[in-house]
This record gives structure tokens, sequence and C-alpha cells, in this order.
């Protein structure tokens, strides 16, 4: 996956910590409330919290960094027969799950105070930050949960350019339009070509593209040449495959 999430987490060593089963709740925190509600964590584990200094922390934390192999928690959305593995946990069911690979880009230690300690995390998609948070503990001599936890990045898309629905309520259209960010932000990464008028005449509806310079790939962004951004296509051999268009067709035509 060429995409990276970055988010910065939270990760709790409660006085004597405390590891809870994975996230029964709100999808951000683990509440460490003791209960018969099928929807709140209920304390599993303690241990105590060894004195760490942030040199340990930080050679537990690079130890994790490059490419491996996590198994997915069963409070998951993954489905397994059809069903989600969240659905069987919340019914008390329990079934192996095959290791999934993931790539941590970056971990860093943000703040140590104990007992919590905030970390950042670059990762790529598909990695469970409950079940890191998990193993992160388990290399340090001790148990935890994630306390909170805060998507700071997806892709392109960082914390600057985010904006609450309550604001976007109360902005006028003018101010939502300013906002709002070019369609082809959201594939900075892929190649692009710029076609001409009359090899655009023919993108627009549907026609294969031959004898062109640009890269192979699954996916490249297709410019008109007044620089509008046109849609997206596949490339191999030389050859411009139309795959979606964001443009109304009677514009360009």
């Amino acid at each position: 996956e060429a995409r990276r999430d970055i988010a910065a987490r939270r990760v709790d060593f409660p006085g004597t910590a405390t590891r809870n089963p994975a996230d029964l709740g709100h999808p951000a925190v683990l509440h460490r409330d003791i209960g018969a509600d099928p929807w709140v964590a209920r304390t599993i584990e303690h241990a105590p919290v060894p004195t760490l200094s942030p040199a340990q922390i930080e050679a537990v934390l690079g130890s994790f960094v490059g490419v491996s192999t996590q198994v997915p928690p069963m409070h998951s959305a993954i489905r397994v027969d059809g069903k989600r593995l969240y659905e069987l946990a919340r019914q008390g069911q329990s079934i192996e799950r095959e290791a999934r690979q993931i790539t941590i880009v970056a971990m860093t230690l943000v703040e140590w105070s104990a007992p919590d300690l905030a970390i950042e995390v670059s990762c790529s998609k598909g990695t469970y930050i409950r079940s890191l948070a998990e193993d992160i503990a388990e290399r340090l001599g001790t148990v935890a949960h994630v306390k909170a936890l805060r998507r700071t990045a997806v892709a392109p898309f960082r914390v600057e350019h985010m904006r609450t629905l309550e604001a976007l309520e109360a902005a006028g259209q003018e101010q939502r339009d300013a906002v709002l960010l070019p369609v082809d932000t959201a594939f900075g990464e892929d190649p692009k070509i710029t076609l001409s008028q009359a090899q655009l005449d023919r993108f627009i509806r549907g026609q294969t593209l031959a004898d062109l310079v640009c890269p192979a790939a699954a996916q490249v962004c297709v410019y008109g040449p007044a620089g509008q951004f046109i849609g997206l296509a596949a490339s191999a051999d030389g050859r411009l495959q139309p795959s979606r268009l964001f443009i109304d067709v009677t514009a360009v035509a």
C-alpha cells in the first residue's frame, strides 16, 4: 500500500497498568469500566509499570519500525465467511485470524509522563494501533491499553486541512468553497499525463489512446490541454485506458 496514515497515538499505562479487551465502544478511546454491558470494556489484566527511561522506550519503539506481520484483533471490521469479526466478538466468539503484513514507517516518542506514554506513528493502511500498543507494552515489560487516539493525516490530507462539521455548518458558502481542495489532491502520488485536445476528445468518449509516452501504472491522473483535471486511467505499453471521469463531458467536448 503506497499511501500512509500518520497518527498521534497515546498509550495509557495507568497506575498498576491495565490491559483492556479490544475496543467495544468509541473508536478512539478504551475505558477501564468494569460491568456486564457488552459495549463497555472490562479489565482483564494488571501489571506494574517498570521504571523506564526515554532511551529505553525509544529503543523499543524503534524495534517496531519496518515491515512485519500483525494478527488483526477480533474487534475489527475484517470479514470472515461473510461476517465482520467484531460481530463474532460481540457474540463471545473468537476464531483464528491470519496475520497480515504491515509497515511501520516511523514511531516517535512524544511524551513520557508515567504512567502515560504518548507516541506518534506513521504506518501503512490496515495497521491496528490498539494491537500495536499492547505489543509495545509487552516489550516494555508491562500491559497497556489505548487511552486516546487521533488520526492526524491520511495520505496527503493532514490535520491543517481538517474542519469540523460544526465549523462548516456555521460558515457561509463562500467560506466553505475557500477550504475545498481540488479533487486531484487525493491522487497526488500518481503519475500525470496531459492530453492534446484531439486526444481529450477521444478519451472522454471512453476510447483507449495508443502510442503515448506515459509510465506504466494502474492509475494515472489525466489532464486536458488547459491543465484541467479530467479523470483517471490505466497505463501500459504506451496505451491509456480511461477508468473514471471527474468532469462534465459536455463542458469539454
